[in-house]
């Protein structure tokens, strides 16, 4: 949903909306929707060799073009909008993803506002419902009794490819985990 909201405000796709703002403002070399198909400043070759493929060795066997990204958006909805949508389809490497961890460690970092990135880490939902705020999981702190914690302080978003991204504010700190656990099984 926030992708087309993007989208019908600014007028632009999600993808071009992500190049002309997002990357600009947290200094992104690599990341973006579509981003093995060349969409940011490394080559196709260069990025995909340092992001995590969505693909098996034995699909590249078997691909009549050469010149397809090894990478494309498992999510079929996603594929249904053209590989970029709000909740899928975003490529890209741990140096970016840092970037976008410190500038919300930061309180925005120049992308969004303090009160936005409050936001983030407050409750939506109502009781008895797992805890999310807005696009996130609501966690309890990056600690080893973390079990006995309650969920507040720290942010995750999990893909289904086996990514995840976890920032800490109480902590100040963030984990990111880049990986293809459909690589074998897809």
């Amino acid at each position: 949903v926030l992708g087309r909201i993007v989208e019908q405000v600014s007028g632009e796709s999600l993808a071009t909306y992500t190049d002309r703002h997002i990357r600009p403002a947290l200094d992104w070399s690599d990341s973006g929707y579509l981003a093995a198909a060349g969409s940011g400043g490394a080559s196709r070759s260069d990025l995909a060799s340092r992001i995590a493929p969505s693909r098996t060795e034995q699909d590249l066997a078997k691909e009549t073009d050469p010149d397809r990204p090894a990478s494309r958006v498992h999510d079929p909805l996603a594929r249904h909008a053209g590989g970029a949508a709000g909740h899928a389809g975003l490529f890209g490497t741990a140096d970016d993803l840092a970037q976008f961890a410190r500038a919300i460690l930061a309180g925005g970092g120049g992308l969004l506002s303090r009160t936005s990135v409050d936001l983030l880490f407050t409750l939506q939902t109502p009781p008895g419902t797992p805890p999310r705020g807005p696009g996130w999981r609501l966690e309890p702190p990056l600690a080893s009794n973390r079990a006995a914690l309650p969920a507040v302080g720290t942010i995750s978003h999990l893909g289904y490819t086996g990514t995840g991204l976890w920032i800490d504010r109480s902590r100040g700190a963030y984990v990111i985990v880049l990986s293809n656990r459909t690589a074998l099984r897809d």
